[in-house]
């Protein structure tokens, strides 16, 4: 990676959904490693956050801190410091995250649902056979 370079992350917040671009503008070279101080191109607030991003001990880009005078900004802080989101050196890497983590998601509503239906079928045969017994006595 080198300055000029570009992440990308998916938004799983709320506030705007979908691919985020971030330009490298400094490396922090470390013993082991690189640290990237990274701009939001995607911010609208007006000023471009100034993110450091490094990698885990997976080798995944990670958000470490805010780095510009706004980083004490709730929302700001709020916005970016999301653990779940990882930074990817392409677009595609981001959606593949996304859509991996939305299946997962889905996929346990999907069975939350099931059992909801089931509890609601019995509940619905228990209250029929109490209609039936009293209306039949």
């Amino acid at each position: 990676m080198k300055i000029g370079d570009f992440l990308y992350r998916y938004n799983y917040n709320g506030f705007c959904v979908g691919v985020e671009k971030y330009k490298i503008y400094e490396i922090r070279q470390q013993e082991t490693d690189a640290q990237y101080g990274v701009e939001c191109l995607h911010c609208d607030h007006g000023w471009n956050c100034k993110l450091l991003v490094g990698k885990d001990d997976y080798g995944n880009f990670i958000y470490i801190q805010m780095l510009n005078d706004k980083e004490d900004s709730y929302e700001s802080q709020k916005y970016h410091h999301n653990h779940e989101a990882k930074f990817w050196k392409t677009e595609k890497e981001a959606k593949i995250e996304y859509y991996k983590k939305s299946l997962v998601k889905i996929k346990e509503s999907v069975e939350n649902s099931k059992k909801s239906l089931e509890k609601l079928q019995k509940d619905c045969a228990l209250v029929e056979s109490l209609v039936k017994d009293l209306t039949e006595n």
